[in-house]
């Protein structure tokens, strides 16, 4: 048996979920084919969803160990620790609302921040360098 959707899943999962169970629950051909057909753009949004989620919190995570060596190369012992800093900040923050199974809506909120803020720390840590 398979386990229902929860709020960590998100709107678009439980929609295509529902359309899941419509086509199980379809008693003619013709109730099965509109179920199909509302289950498939469903499913392919769901799965849009996931990947794109998943590939923010891969570029979160790609972003913190871009910002501890962007610091740990930097030749500055400032902004060596204050790379490291944030680099092991932005990993912790980022995977926290995973291994916590945070709600949906916060587990988007918590890794564009995450990237909005090793984007700044880079930026800073660019022009700093100039």
């Amino acid at each position: 048996m398979t386990e229902e959707p929860s709020d960590v899943d998100g709107p678009l999962m439980r929609n295509a979920s529902e359309q899941a169970g419509a086509i199980d629950r379809a008693t003619d051909p013709g109730e099965r084919r509109r179920a199909w057909t509302r289950f498939l753009p469903a499913a392919v949004l769901a799965f849009l969803e996931s990947y794109v989620r998943e590939g923010a919190l891969v570029i979160a995570a790609l972003l913190s160990v871009i910002a501890i060596l962007a610091g740990a190369t930097s030749g500055s012992a400032g902004w060596a620790v204050a790379g490291a800093f944030a680099g092991v900040a932005g990993l912790v923050i980022a995977l926290v609302p995973v291994i916590r199974r945070w709600s949906f809506a916060w587990r988007w909120v918590t890794v564009m921040a995450v990237i909005a803020l090793q984007i700044l720390v880079l930026v800073v840590f660019g022009l700093s360098n100039v």
